[in-house]
């Protein structure tokens, strides 16, 4: 009687039928010697890595900010902005404003925020008009949930 382990030794795969499958070789059949199948160290992320988009790099960030600036739709777009937020709803107080801010950048950017209500009335809750007239470096350090 063969013992497991000898028995596990022995088996038979049949690529041919359907992969993966194993069978317990028949009586005096030969047992062929193992294929390899691993992949070895050939790691999926440098086989599906993309040859068309460039390594970042600092030269890389400044040729697609060209690209930005030059843009005639980008360049109206943050017009736009601006005007929004400095000229036409320069606070944060109210919840209309926020709102049309808020709805105004997730169209622009598509940024695919799926409830824009939501989004204004925590910005409105947090009442960072202060915070942000202290300055940009000093706001988003803090965490607020």
């Amino acid at each position: 009687m063969l013992s497991i382990s000898l028995l596990l030794k022995k088996l038979v795969r049949d690529d041919n039928k359907r992969p993966y499958t194993i069978r317990i070789p028949l009586i005096d059949e030969e047992v062929p010697e193992p294929k390899e199948y691993s992949r070895g160290s050939y790691s999926k992320s440098k086989r599906n890595m993309r040859t068309d988009i460039s390594r970042p790099s600092a030269n890389e960030v400044l040729s697609y900010l060209d690209k930005w600036n030059t843009l005639e739709s980008y360049v109206a777009q943050e017009r736009a902005l601006e005007k929004l937020f400095k000229k036409y709803a320069p606070s944060n107080k109210s919840l209309d404003e926020i709102l049309i801010k808020v709805a105004t950048l997730n169209n622009f950017y598509s940024t695919n925020i799926k409830s824009v209500y939501i989004v204004a009335q925590h910005i409105h809750n947090l009442d960072i008009d202060n915070r942000l007239k202290v300055g940009k470096e000093k706001f988003p350090n803090k965490q607020y949930k």
